[in-house]
């Protein structure tokens, strides 16, 4: 098939979703207007001050499972371009550091397809050896992700919206889809897209995510030896040079910005299981220097991201990409380029 003709792109929201459409519409040749309600972009919770991608595991290599391991793919092809074009910098901006997983709910097992040959270049989701003493729930199996790291979600969206042919128009709040006048529109304004397609309301449900962070490492005593990667399994700790992130909350139904004492609480007692190796003292002395962030992600119940167009009589020219929840690093990319996909078998077809 013939590439189409260039048509226009509206995109509403320049969150992750947003910027991850607006990029690969505006690398295939479209000309894209992106519409942001805030000052910046990344205002929601795709504004988060550090965030992991890391796939999932399952025995029987379930459908998720596949979907969040070609998401992550996918955007470590997008780190690498964006890092070529000098857009990004690795190991400030982003690394693939790889992130270990304390099975602290309960114990997970790797399909039996990937047990023999190991991956060569250590990308593979694997067991490790010993299983690790962990307070207060005795001993608990150890995953490494190779295939996996942290980002920084806003200077990610900002690389992605750092095109010629993207065009971001910040503190323009789109009431009505009808008075955008594109040839394609996308909603991608997370938990806020039912405001513009009420029929979504049903569909997406808005989860509350607080978050303890603080702009410098943590710093420790040389004994306390901290994983030199992320680390998962309840809640989450992410070390980069210049920041850590601890938590997460999750409270669907939930869309109060204002942080929360009990959330903090929350936070530091999941960190208090998840990295044993820090004593009472150091997590005293790093909630004493942390401060809380909050944010509201939208998913659908059955936890698949929403990518699909709604009533085409009423709506021909429309299409929503939203839903990712907590999972949003590591599905905005792909999500984006089925998009695009679709969009233009739609095109071509008239």
């Amino acid at each position: 098939m013939s590439h189409p003709q260039p048509k226009t792109i509206a995109i509403i929201g320049a969150g992750l979703a947003g910027a991850a459409c607006a990029s690969a519409f505006a690398h295939a040749g479209y000309s894209v207007t992106v519409y942001e309600q805030a000052v910046t972009p990344a205002a929601g919770a795709s504004g988060v001050p550090m965030a992991l991608f890391a796939p999932s595991v399952s025995s029987d290599d379930a459908p998720h499972s596949r979907l969040l391991r070609r998401g992550v793919n996918v955007l470590l092809q997008e780190l690498h371009r964006l890092t070529d074009a000098g857009l990004l910098v690795e190991g400030i901006d982003w690394a693939m550091t790889g992130v270990l997983e304390r099975c602290i709910r309960a114990e997970k097992k790797l399909p039996i397809t990937w047990l023999e040959p190991l991956d060569p270049i250590d990308l593979q989701s694997i067991v490790l050896g010993e299983p690790y003493p962990i307070r207060p729930a005795g001993k608990v199996q150890e995953l490494f992700h190779g295939a996996a790291g942290w980002v920084n979600p806003m200077r990610l969206i900002a690389a992605w919206l750092a095109h010629l042919k993207i065009d971001l128009k910040t503190q323009a709040r789109v009431t009505d889809v009808a008075v955008v006048h594109s040839d394609v529109v996308v909603v991608a304004c997370g938990y806020q897209s039912p405001e513009l397609l009420p029929e979504l309301s049903g569909v997406l449900q808005p989860i509350r995510g607080q978050v303890e962070w603080d702009a410098s490492p943590v710093r420790v005593e040389p004994a306390l030896k901290l994983p030199a990667c992320p680390v998962n399994g309840m809640g989450h700790f992410i070390q980069t040079p210049n920041t850590w992130v601890a938590g997460a909350t999750f409270q669907r139904d939930e869309m109060d910005l204002t942080p929360r004492d009990k959330d903090v609480d929350k936070n530091f007692e999941k960190l208090a299981l998840l990295l044993p190796e820090l004593t009472k003292p150091e997590l005293a002395r790093i909630r004493a220097e942390s401060v809380p962030w909050v944010g509201v992600r939208t998913a659908q119940k059955n936890r698949q991201p929403l990518m699909m167009q709604p009533d085409t009589d009423q709506y021909p020219h429309l299409w929503v990409c939203t839903g990712f929840g907590s999972r949003g690093l590591s599905l905005a990319a792909l999500c984006a380029s089925n998009l695009l996909a679709s969009v233009e078998h739609r095109l071509a077809l008239g």
